[in-house]
């Protein structure tokens, strides 16, 4: 266990990341079950963890899937999809676009009232 524990955790996974490796469906599933797993196993069972996505690449309903495995809100596990509407360089969210995905993970712990 690591001495120090966070308020919340949150990942920005499954976008670029979900087409190198050889990755697919299935072992995503695996490996993001792991990954999740080692955040429990680490920083233990009461701090939520929101897993951020971009709905228009990688494996959407794949994370949905992890996170439910787990019991989703009711259990701590969310799901959140921060969409795209303005492209930078190489396709990249653009500075802006940053700055709106920020006020969307915001809004949202406020709303799920996370941190207490």
């Amino acid at each position: 266990k690591n001495a120090r524990k966070p308020d919340l955790i949150v990942l920005h996974l499954g976008a670029n990341d979900y087409n190198v490796g050889g990755s697919n469906k299935t072992n995503f599933v695996s490996k993001g079950k792991e990954l999740i797993n080692y955040f429990r196993d680490n920083y233990g069972k009461d701090v939520p963890i929101i897993w951020a996505y971009d709905p228009n690449e990688g494996f959407p309903e794949k994370v949905k899937e992890i996170m439910n495995s787990f019991g989703g809100e009711a259990k701590g596990y969310y799901t959140l999809s921060l969409g795209w509407s303005e492209r930078g360089a190489g396709g990249h969210p653009s500075a802006n676009e940053h700055a709106k995905q920020a006020i969307t993970l915001a809004n949202f712990v406020k709303q799920k009232n996370l941190l207490k």
